[in-house]
């Protein structure tokens, strides 16, 4: 339904974005990115553990804040699209560091 298609368009919207967001670090800044890149990939592989095993109510804020993004993709317990993206923008820098 329409749903799905204005769903698949805010992903995608992101998937913009993170590209525009990381493009001037990435160009003048590549090594603080790389730093940032990986703190950012241990935080949000932490969010979503705590989110999965349901540890406190912090759980259960972060599931109504990644719930209305998901979709037929995002099976199973734990949801790691957006740490996919992260990984996405990140991957050619830590394949090209000097």
């Amino acid at each position: 339904g329409g749903g799905g298609l204005a769903r698949i368009v805010v992903r995608k919207g992101f998937h913009i974005l993170a590209a525009l967001l990381f493009w001037p670090g990435q160009t003048y800044q590549p090594e603080t990115m790389r730093l940032a890149y990986a703190a950012s990939f241990a935080l949000l592989v932490t969010l979503e553990v705590i989110r999965a095993a349901r540890l406190g109510p912090i759980s259960d804020y972060l599931h109504r804040l990644v719930e209305p993004l998901l979709d037929e993709r995002d099976g199973g317990t734990m949801v790691l699209t957006h740490i996919y993206l992260l990984v996405g923008c990140a991957l050619p820098s830590m394949l090209c560091s000097r």
